[in-house]
């Protein structure tokens, strides 16, 4: 309940303007309660950016898990970052928003979060293209990711039915982005892969 008070808060008004008393009064405690668990505002915001990054991973490695095929995990793992993103938008904004990467400390979470992403793209790709080639690919696809979804974020609000009713993902103008840019980095993928082996046709 704090944690996601916290997440709510901290992204309606920023890392400066949120107090520890809006917090707590939001998640109906007292301050000194949340100093039980945090000593400062700063240690309860780096708790959070984590634990989202922690929670995004996951949601991403969940959906690729039981998959054989390397094509297969990739679009999964495109598809699994956008529910993310249409399921706990909140959370996306506040990690990935312009605020956080003001700060030093904070940015240097953010950018691990970044790179860990990266790496799950990385193994998706062909084992053939040399490391630093693919992983420099997998860091361009994840900020293609990113910055796709903050502008879904940033043009479309809670996409709803006619009767009010928030539509599933798989429904939803996010799942058409997911999917269309799944499509357009895979297609180039393979056409990195076919250009390797035409230069080493041992590969």
């Amino acid at each position: 309940m704090l944690v996601e008070v916290a997440i709510q808060t901290f992204s309606r008004k920023g890392y400066h303007d949120t107090t520890m008393e809006e917090v707590a009064l939001g998640a109906g405690i007292t301050k000194p309660v949340i100093y039980q668990h945090f000593r400062s505002k700063q240690e309860l915001y780096i708790a959070i950016l984590s634990q989202v990054g922690e929670d995004m991973i996951a949601a991403l490695s969940s959906a690729t898990a039981t998959v054989d095929s390397s094509e297969e995990r990739f679009r999964r793992g495109i598809g699994a970052y956008f529910r993310f993103v249409y399921d706990h938008r909140t959370a996306f904004e506040l990690i990935f928003g312009s605020g956080p990467r003001r700060d030093p400390e904070f940015r240097t979470i953010i950018a691990g979060v970044e790179e860990r992403i990266a790496n799950n793209i990385t193994s998706e790709l062909d084992r053939q293209l040399a490391g630093d080639h693919r992983h420099l690919i997998a860091s361009g696809v994840q900020a293609l990711a990113e910055g796709l979804a903050r502008r879904y974020i940033r043009e479309h609000s809670r996409e709803l039915d006619s009767d009010g009713i928030e539509l599933p993902f798989d429904e939803s103008i996010a799942a058409q982005w997911s999917n269309q840019l799944a499509e357009l980095i895979w297609i180039g993928v393979r056409g990195i892969q076919q250009r390797v082996r035409f230069r080493d046709p041992d590969l």
